[in-house]
């Protein structure tokens, strides 16, 4: 297991003066694709710049060279863009980064403004991660699973949506390539508009993060 640079005290203590400070974060804006409600990053900036500026933190994001890659979309060919963020911290007197501190994301590229969706979208994840900033937003483990047993006699609906949400998992889990995670929300897709805001937003999140699990193959 390779071994993780120590952080500095003054920047631990930083970290954990912002923790004690802070405030949940209502869910501001809404993704028109997915159709579900989200906390954006201007959102997570505004409950977290003045306390990182009391505590005497800042965070500086390194983008490393992105990758593009063309695939074939339901409509023609679709260029998609690997982005891999590594943070920097520091405090008046010590200066920290790891090579485990980063975030890797898949984007499709639509113009200018998908660098910087990129980036934005880096960095909220790693700041919610770092400060444990709550933001409302369902995760995966509160999601039904084979083992639950519940008390009471399900509706069709909720049936549905699980059995939904099983047969997606159980691909997803196959799945080892950038264009077979594609294929599969190109397949599941128009079935999870059917379905509520939580479990939209599981949906998307989930194939987010099964594209940065395959991104060593994306060649």
């Amino acid at each position: 297991m390779r071994h993780v640079q120590d952080m500095p005290a003054s920047i631990v203590q930083a970290i954990a003066k912002i923790q004690r400070a802070v405030q949940s974060v209502k869910k501001d804006g809404r993704n028109a694709h997915g159709g579900y409600d989200f906390a954006s990053t201007d959102a997570v900036y505004a409950a977290l710049s003045v306390k990182m500026g009391e505590a005497g933190l800042t965070i500086l994001t390194l983008e490393h060279e992105p990758e593009i890659k063309t695939v074939d979309g339901p409509k023609g060919p679709q260029r998609w863009c690997r982005f891999r963020f590594q943070f920097v911290l520091a405090s008046e007197g010590d200066t920290w980064t790891d090579a485990n501190c980063a975030r890797t994301l898949y984007m499709q590229v639509l113009g200018p403004q998908t660098h910087m969706a990129a980036q934005s979208y880096a960095e909220k994840t790693f700041l919610r991660s770092l400060f444990k900033l709550p933001t409302g937003d369902l995760d995966l483990d509160q999601l039904p699973t084979d083992e639950e047993k519940p008390t009471k006699k399900k509706s069709s609906a909720q049936a549905k949506r699980e059995g939904l949400w099983e047969a997606f998992q159980e691909e997803l889990a196959a799945v080892d390539t950038f264009d077979r995670v594609l294929e599969i929300e190109r397949r599941f897709a128009d079935e999870f508009k059917g379905t509520n805001d939580a479990w939209r937003g599981q949906f998307y999140d989930a194939l987010e993060v099964k594209r940065a699990q395959v991104s060593e193959g994306f060649i």
